[in-house]
């Protein structure tokens, strides 16, 4: 299954300004869509602090996954990242 970049996009956007100032929510949403991560998710409605929207978007759940764990990787200080830095051998 090919991955909507605007879904990823919008995913992750609802979810830093829902979970901002809740990273272990953020970690509990994740572990429960980990869970159900082989079927489908709608979205229907988001509450944040200025307001509320409502509407239904559905996604397979692996998609909402991918977005919560790169939001909990961006906002977790303590979170492991893997490693890019490359490794030279001298001799």
């Amino acid at each position: 299954m090919a991955t909507d970049p605007n879904l990823l996009r919008a995913l992750k956007a609802t979810l830093r300004r829902k979970y901002a100032d809740d990273i272990a929510g953020l970690k509990i949403e994740a572990a429960r869509v980990f869970a159900l991560a082989l079927s489908e998710v709608t979205i229907t409605s988001s509450n944040f602090a200025d307001g509320a929207a409502s509407g239904e978007i559905t996604c397979p759940r692996g998609l909402y996954l991918q977005a919560l764990e790169d939001i909990i990787a961006e906002l977790d200080d303590t979170t492991a990242r893997a490693s890019n830095v490359a490794v030279a051998f001298f001799r």
